[in-house]
């Protein structure tokens, strides 16, 4: 989801990569896609720079989500 920079918390707020990382492992569980509503977790920037911190469709709720614009075409 490396489109996606923002996200939904499980009451609603929106918050930025830089938000969702500083939340506890536990809270981190209710992050939702602006676009689908399918859960996300947040990703750190790459050390070498190459990826920007963003979101992902969580892999064990179904990974990455073909027909959600904030899914990263490129990973198949």
């Amino acid at each position: 989801m490396a489109l996606s920079t923002e996200c939904l918390t499980s009451d609603g707020k929106k918050v930025t990569v830089a938000d969702a990382l500083k939340l506890k492992r536990d809270q981190r569980r209710g992050l939702k896609c602006i676009s689908c509503g399918q859960r996300v977790s947040p990703h750190r920037r790459s050390a070498n720079g190459k990826q920007t911190a963003h979101f992902e469709h969580v892999p064990s709720d179904g990974g990455r989500n073909p027909s959600c614009p904030r899914s990263d075409p490129s990973r198949g």
